[in-house]
């Protein structure tokens, strides 16, 4: 969660993230417009708070969890990280570089629930052996 806040942070706005990735990106796409730039660039972005919820969401199944089998633990997973969220949206309306968005919480909160899917499947198929 702390990696989280930080990246929320003016250090991670779109603008000092762009300086990272479009080198990279003309370097792989030497040709690619302006507007291919920003289109990569903002997919990256997006996948990051998807991978990145993915990952608090099976840190909370996982504390969760513990040595005990708690039904509900894929929903409250999905639910901590949902909730995380949103208080991390909540946070970034008070950085002048950057803002909140609703869209965000949607891509975290599909990247919770992505997870504990994965999570589920995988114990039903280990079940199921």
């Amino acid at each position: 969660m702390g990696i989280i806040f930080i990246m929320s942070t003016a250090s991670f706005s779109s603008d000092i993230t762009k300086g990272i990735v479009y080198p990279i990106l003309k370097f792989f796409f030497p040709y690619a417009s302006e507007n291919i730039l920003k289109l990569f660039h903002a997919i990256i972005r997006k996948d990051a708070h998807f991978i990145e919820y993915c990952i608090l969401s099976f840190l909370f199944f996982r504390a969760l969890l513990g040595d005990k089998n708690l039904p509900s633990a894929h929903l409250l997973s999905v639910l901590f990280s949902f909730l995380y969220a949103v208080s991390d949206e909540y946070h970034q309306s008070f950085v002048l570089v950057r803002t909140a968005s609703p869209v965000d919480v949607a891509i975290d909160t599909l990247g919770a629930a992505f997870m504990q899917a994965a999570l589920w499947f995988h114990r039903k198929s280990e079940e199921n052996k």
